[in-house]
């Protein structure tokens, strides 16, 4: 009966616009950590520009963890997360923090490749119905020991080439 709005989520950039983002705005080689929080009443003068919509999306070092925060319900990943975080060679852990929804994503070509030192990475909460290319996605990252992938759906998946190429 009553038209209640739904708070719009936080549209993420392209993969390689969020990790040109992050190299530019924070250079990457001095934290270790990256954790997201939606529902967040934090601000920084390093706002990442949304790829679409309107909630503003920040990036706050706090110690060697890069933080990503948006006072919206969640991140929306856009459809193609190519080379999302891929190089960030010093980089040991990954949070998104159940708040990245992935469902309109179709490509993760590359999202983690060349990550060496990440060690840990839980994907449990990303949802892979409509991604159609994983190529690539892990290859290069030698010292991951915990990956998560028990909510994977692969059904239209093409390619997978090298996705865990030179994981030890």
């Amino acid at each position: 009966k009553y038209n209640v709005a739904v708070p719009e989520p936080a549209y993420l950039p392209t993969g390689a616009d969020f990790r040109s983002a992050i190299n530019f705005l924070q250079g990457y080689s001095d934290y270790t950590g990256i954790k997201f929080y939606a529902n967040s009443e934090t601000t920084s003068e390093n706002q990442i520009t949304p790829a679409s919509g309107t909630q503003p999306i920040y990036m706050v070092k706090n110690g060697s963890t890069l933080e990503i925060h948006t006072p919206a319900p969640e991140f929306m990943a856009n459809a193609d997360c190519s080379s999302m975080l891929h190089t960030l060679v010093h980089i040991t852990d990954i949070d998104f923090n159940n708040c990245v929804n992935t469902s309109n994503t179709t490509t993760m070509f590359g999202m983690f490749q060349a990550c060496s030192a990440l060690e840990t990475l839980n994907l449990s909460s990303f949802n892979t119905e409509n991604v159609t290319n994983m190529s690539n996605m892990f290859s290069d990252c030698e010292a991951l020991t915990f990956l998560d992938l028990t909510s994977f759906n692969t059904k239209k998946v093409t390619t997978m080439y090298e996705m865990f190429k030179g994981c030890n």
